[in-house]
């Protein structure tokens, strides 16, 4: 949408304002429709939605309020950014208006040039929204297309290795080599069900699972991992400790996410303690690290998927810096909450590391 050519529809029942609001929009190079109703001002948008209405609050038989919680209220229209356009400065009128989804409130008598400034401006916000709405579906649809040629590729390599346990057996490497891919597959599934979650197209189905034996898969996934850097895993868990949480995403998603950073900030030869503690409904479960921490700049957009942060571990690994919001995602999905604090390490300061915390719920929500 160029602003140059940008559709804006005036509704004001005196022909003196209709002319005074065209010339002033018209001198700023805008297409201008002036109605003089509340009623013509819903056919003409629902004719053609304009990309702004600038409307009038005292008009006979439809005021301004009532058109604007009609046009509110329709599909084709409900997104449509409207200034109000009144005499009435009472606070009680300008709340009134902003809660039926006005953008703006000008009082008149207005002054031109205020009017179109924020004409201006909602325009462009509205621009800025439509931008983004098309990028988020441009990388759904790519999304989509590379899990579908992933979901191929991993696929045939896992119907291969099933024919070859049925026909020769597995060795160790034949058994990890099959489980990360299984793993693969199921990662890709979990992209699937992220984008559902996206377009509230689906919830996520919720099982009650034994955190221990979740968090001894992670460590048999990422054994190669920690045994690089001679790391020591402590895990402080009950044996009966459960957890309300989707297994597949919870594994590879969360502990493999949180596990993995906890490793790559980890120095070679320390330690990694996996602690959790019940009290009364909430499990409180902690990964904690004596690595390199991170600094307060960085712990602010660590679960901003905007802002991904990546750092080369204390041996040179890389990441992509998409993990925390992932892990964020999902642990919200569950009900849960997560925390971060770290302490960077520093010449000063000797207790470094970082410390996640998850709040995950044991028991299933009331009916």
């Amino acid at each position: 949408m160029s602003h140059n050519k940008a559709n804006i529809l005036i509704v004001d029942d005196l022909p003196q304002n209709l002319k005074l609001l065209s010339e002033l929009m018209k001198g700023s190079n805008y297409y201008v429709r002036p109605v003089t109703s509340g009623k013509l001002a819903l056919l003409a948008s629902q004719a053609i939605p304009p990309d702004l209405i600038l409307l009038d609050i005292n008009m006979p038989i439809m005021d301004g309020f009532e058109t604007c919680a009609k046009l509110k209220s329709i599909d084709k229209t409900k997104n449509i950014p409207i200034i109000f356009l009144s005499a009435n400065t009472e606070p009680d009128a300008i709340v009134k208006g902003f809660e039926l989804g006005a953008v703006d409130y000008i009082t008149k008598p207005f002054n031109a040039t205020e009017v179109l400034i924020r004409v201006k401006t909602h325009l462009d916000l509205k621009l800025s929204k439509e931008t983004i709405i098309k990028q988020n579906h441009a990388q759904q649809e790519l999304l989509h297309v590379l899990c579908h040629d992933l979901m191929n590729s991993v696929g045939a390599a896992q119907a291969m290795m099933e024919i070859k346990k049925m026909d020769e057996g597995f060795s160790d490497e034949d058994e990890m080599m099959s489980l990360a891919i299984n793993n693969a597959v199921d990662v890709i599934g979990i992209v699937h069900q992220l984008r559902k979650i996206d377009e509230d197209k689906m919830e996520m189905v919720l099982n009650l699972s034994n955190l221990k034996e979740l968090v001894g898969e992670t460590l048999i996934i990422l054994h190669a991992k920690i045994q690089q850097k001679n790391i020591e895993i402590i895990v402080e868990i009950d044996e009966e400790e459960i957890v309300l949480v989707e297994n597949v995403s919870f594994i590879n998603s969360i502990l493999n996410n949180l596990l993995t950073n906890a490793i790559k900030f980890s120095f070679p030869d320390s330690k990694i303690i996996i602690s959790a503690k019940k009290i009364e409904d909430i499990v409180h479960l902690s990964f904690k690290d004596f690595g390199v921490g991170m600094p307060e700049s960085l712990q602010a957009d660590v679960f901003k998927v905007e802002k991904a942060t990546t750092r080369e571990g204390t041996n040179g690994e890389l990441g992509t810096g998409f993990g925390m919001p992932l892990v964020k995602k999902f642990i919200l999905a569950y009900g849960g909450k997560i925390e971060i604090i770290s302490h960077e390490k520093t010449e000063e300061n000797e207790e470094h590391g970082t410390e996640i915390k998850l709040e995950l719920k044991t028991t299933f929500p009331a009916t």
